[in-house]
């Protein structure tokens, strides 16, 4: 037998019922429903939608003022990289009572100090604008509440010039407001998103995808009545090697795209279905043995991760074109990337494109396979950036001999966006465990040659050139000096580490860089938070509680729901 009162029952059931979204009405009627079963008569006891919502209310108050406390407990003293973004949400004004469109940013921090290395959620909160300067106006606000302003040493975010600009960008200011240098991780996954979108807009000449959003949406029309004869896997199309001479540079670019895919599908790298099946898709049209491959529902999706559920591929009812509109930028390239793997390869049996995008898909196609699937795929490698983005330069390189316009585009975009190229972030390969010996060493002793600055740079980095004939080595700068700083390595240590010595140090470097976030898909999810619970309440403090409460009994309890799990609620 099970004792508990119903005060009891509803504050141990209030942080669930605010995870889930659950009403004040059906709260009310189940606590009530429990009370009946247990045979507690209702005349008898304080229960009504006004007293649930009143106890409700107080709960998730003092759980959020407890886990405030318990982050900041938790953050004292630590190495901190900043995370945010922004997003234009409606909302109920407080005073008002209207609905009004306001500018939210997500802000939380990572630590390579702590064991875990999810995020921590600060808050989501509204700011004026977008602007650098106000955006930087509230996250400093949210630091010094937290009291950890001289403990940031790095900041992931996007490449949008309001983060980036040179003199009003939010990194810029957040720098010179705080006094300190900081380490630029900028987003890997967004840079990516620029480039495909470049190159996208040379191979069809359109700045937007309203050209490909029409082709989703034959697709999506047309599939239930193909679905059968797609199911056979008959009359697909995949790559055609003999396009490519044996050894010339895009055939061994292809060779090494399929390479990595097979090899990570066999060590199954990628557990969650989204990565995995952009994978599969790549490698089953480069040739590649895909054991149990079948093509999948295509729609829109408005949790999972992309135009496909990763969960249990059924089918949708929400509309491509609308919510293709606000997917962030991994749900994008997501979708892009799949539906064109899946418009090339069932063009025979769907039927759905003229011959022109027949030649667009089958180019559109061929890169992504070869080059965007498998960059995004490593992009989360923080410790491998500065060779992946060298080899992507050179593979860029070589598709412009061969299409000219497409790897201008390309080359163009990269360039803008070399950051873990520059003299900042390119000590990261030293804890790269596929770089040669002889090759940090000569980024070491680069290091040495340069002096150490008395003030490190404050504003945005300077970015590298890249050519051809660039080596690692030679992107090494007197900037570098920073994340040895950062992550407090004596000078002294650098010589053993030059003799390829495994010192304590160095695999104290390494532990300490491999945990550095340079991807921003937390501040994303935060972002949603605020979605799934502006409506919640009016009251902005009241909002907060609530999206802190969720987010820590959604780290408490997954999915799976196991036993475990569930003794934490």
């Amino acid at each position: 037998m099970i004792s508990i009162s119903p005060d009891d029952l509803v504050d141990c059931t209030a942080a669930v019922s605010a995870r889930y979204r659950l009403g004040i009405r059906p709260h009310t009627s189940l606590v009530a429903a429990i009370c009946n079963k247990a045979g507690v008569n209702l005349e008898d006891i304080t229960l009504s939608r006004a007293t649930v919502h009143r106890k409700r209310f107080k709960k998730i108050e003092e759980l959020g003022d407890k886990i405030r406390q318990d982050i900041m407990t938790t953050l004292k003293g630590k190495k901190l990289c900043l995370h945010f973004d922004g997003k234009q949400v409606k909302q109920i004004e407080e005073d008002l009572n209207i609905t009004v469109t306001v500018e939210r940013i997500a802000i939380s921090v990572t630590s390579p100090d702590l064991d875990d290395t999810d995020d921590i959620l600060l808050g989501v909160v509204q700011a004026s604008s977008s602007k650098g300067c106000d955006q930087a106006d509230v996250i400093l606000n949210l630091l010094e509440y937290y009291d950890i302003v001289d403990q940031i040493f790095a900041v992931c975010c996007d490449t949008t010039s309001s983060n980036t600009g040179v003199f009003s960008g939010a990194i810029v200011l957040l720098s010179t407001i705080l006094d300190t240098p900081l380490l630029w991780f900028l987003c890997r996954r967004h840079m990516l998103e620029v480039h495909i979108s470049h190159f996208m807009e040379a191979l069809t000449g359109e700045k937007t995808k309203a050209p490909r959003r029409g082709l989703y949406v034959k697709l999506q029309k047309v599939w239930p009545s193909v679905k059968e004869d797609i199911d056979k896997m008959e009359g697909l199309i995949k790559f055609n090697w003999k396009t490519l001479q044996v050894g010339s540079p895009l055939y061994e670019l292809a060779k090494e795209a399929l390479q990595f895919g097979e090899r990570a599908l066999t060590l199954e790298t990628f557990a969650r279905g989204d990565y995995r099946k952009l994978c599969e898709m790549f490698v089953f049209y480069l040739g590649g043995e895909v054991p149990g491959f079948h093509f999948h529902q295509p729609g829109a999706c408005h949790e999972a991760r992309y135009f496909c559920c990763c969960l249990n591929w059924q089918v949708f009812k929400f509309d491509i074109v609308e919510v293709l509109s606000w997917l962030n930028i991994f749900f994008r390239f997501m979708a892009d990337a799949l539906y064109i793997l899946t418009l090339r390869m069932t063009q025979n049996v769907t039927k759905v494109m003229n011959e022109e995008e027949k030649t667009m898909l089958e180019t559109a196609a061929f890169f992504i396979s070869i080059c965007y699937a498998p960059w995004f795929l490593k992009s989360y490698m923080v410790v491998k950036a500065p060779s992946n983005d060298l080899a992507a330069f050179k593979s860029a390189f070589h598709i412009e001999v061969q299409y000219p316009k497409l790897g201008k585009a390309l080359l163009a975009s990269m360039q803008r966006h070399s950051w873990y190229l520059s003299e900042q972030l390119v000590l990261l390969a030293l804890a790269d465990d596929d770089i040669e010996q002889e090759l940090k060493s000569k980024i070491l002793e680069r290091l040495l040659d340069s002096e150490v600055p008395d003030q490190f740079r404050m504003g945005k980095p300077e970015l590298p050139v890249i050519l051809m004939s660039t080596e690692l080595s030679e992107l090494v700068g007197p900037q570098s000096w920073f994340l040895v700083k950062v992550a407090d390595v004596p000078k002294e240590e650098l010589e053993k580490w030059k003799r390829g010595e495994a010192t304590q140090s160095f695999d104290t470097f390494k532990n300490f860089v491999k945990k550095i976030a340079c991807v921003n898909d937390c501040a994303e999810r935060n972002i949603r938070l605020i979605q799934d619970f502006i409506g919640g309440y009016k009251s902005e403090d009241m909002k907060q509680n609530l999206m802190l409460v969720a987010r820590d009994n959604r780290k408490k309890l997954k999915k799976e729901l196991s036993k475990t799990q569930l003794k934490d609620v």
